[in-house]
């Protein structure tokens, strides 16, 4: 299909598939997952007009979300239903997981940054940057959510800039957050800025 006002569109389809997800883009690489006949989820990515479908060994499902030059992040869950974060560098699968939490989702990345949410008994944001030489998840706290009754998450990053969104007894709230690249606690990120962006319809992401 093709608007002249506003460019061109096209389908992304998964040959064979019964549903089409595409999450993310980078250049020419579009990253997605999709159903098949029989039900099961797979990752997939699209260059050009070739599909490879991504599977975590051992996964029950999988979904890619997010993609940067060769590197694509996701989730997926695993023969017991718990949920794991993976880096695919189009080679081999690392998986990324808080080991303090029962749960992690990765959906965004931009270059060493990745960000997404754990789960601890409330969903927390998180942004993991293995460049700082340790393997650590560093909780993102959006001002008003800390000790409070409050659902976040990290969904998209560029440089030191993280979307998300998060939901508190007054509603639902879209937040742009600027990160502090030195934090003063090893497991924690301060955020500089948080503008409310617009209400988002209630959802988990499981």
């Amino acid at each position: 299909m093709y608007d002249k006002d506003y460019g061109s569109y096209y389908d992304i389809d998964v040959s064979g598939a019964a549903h089409t997800y595409a999450m993310g883009i980078h250049t020419s690489t579009i990253v997605g997952f999709y159903e098949d006949t029989g039900g099961d989820i797979h990752g997939f990515s699209k260059a050009g007009g070739t599909y490879t479908t991504l599977n975590v060994p051992g996964a029950i499902t999988t979904r890619a979300y997010g993609v940067d030059s060769d590197n694509i992040v996701g989730y997926y869950e695993d023969a017991s239903g718990y949920t794991h974060g993976f880096i695919f560098d189009g080679i081999s699968y690392t998986t990324l997981d808080n080991s303090w939490a029962s749960d992690t989702w990765a959906y965004g990345i931009d270059g060493d940054k990745i960000v997404g949410h754990y789960y601890d008994g409330n969903p927390k944001p998180f942004i993991y940057m293995p460049y700082l030489g340790e393997n650590v998840f560093r909780w993102l706290i959006v001002p008003g959510t800390y000790g409070s009754y409050a659902y976040a998450y990290a969904y998209g990053v560029d440089g030191d800039r993280i979307v998300g969104y998060y939901e508190d007894s007054s509603g639902d709230r879209g937040f742009l957050a600027t990160i502090i690249p030195a934090v003063p606690e090893p497991t924690t990120l301060s955020l500089l800025a948080v503008g409310v962006l617009m209400a988002c319809r209630k959802q988990r992401r499981r």
